[in-house]
């Protein structure tokens, strides 16, 4: 069940994991803006990733990611856990390379103000014992929901107390386009 944040809040009903894969920048900013927050007992399970655009160094100003990620890439999505707490829930990434299958770099996750544009979307919280110092402090990781089982993600990183923007990033149901 998604929470519903206003009436100009839509469902992009045509939309895939690989649809996203097309779009810009400001066209996927604003489906983001417009998405709906997800509570954390709906995302249960592991989903598909894949990381869309963004600003990341050396490459230039919103390069287009998605169109150059290779099978190698180790970042295969994501997995959720509800908790007891239907407010609350938790995760992990996972990464894949050759044989080997993990899930690492842990998350909890509860609805709050986004640090991006102030609207509330399920925050991913890394600060927790066993993840590296520079991802407990440093990264930011924000989702909305586009439509059922399509989840449209926005990453930054925390430099002198401002949140930046650096990727945009999609989640997507197996089995669910």
């Amino acid at each position: 069940m998604a929470l519903d944040l206003g009436k100009n809040r839509q469902h992009h009903p045509l939309m895939s994991l690989e649809g996203l894969k097309n779009k810009g920048c400001d066209e996927l900013d604003g489906m983001f803006a417009a998405a709906l927050v997800p509570t954390p007992d709906e995302l249960e399970g592991a989903y598909d990733g894949l990381l869309l655009t963004g600003n990341l160094p050396p490459a230039p100003r919103h390069f287009p990611i998605a169109k150059v990620q290779q099978p190698w890439w180790p970042w295969k999505g994501k997995v959720f856990y509800t908790s007891t707490d239907s407010r609350r829930g938790h995760g992990a990434n996972r990464l894949v390379a050759g044989p080997i299958r993990r899930e690492r770099w842990r998350f909890e996750t509860a609805v709050g103000p986004s640090r991006f544009d102030g609207r509330d979307a399920l925050l991913l919280d890394y600060d927790l014992p066993g993840n590296p110092l520079w991802l407990r402090r440093g990264v930011i990781d924000e989702l909305r929901k586009v439509k059922d089982g399509l989840y449209l993600g926005k990453g930054g990183i925390v430099v002198l107390g401002q949140t930046r923007f650096v990727f945009l990033w999609a989640l997507q149901k197996p089995n669910h386009a």
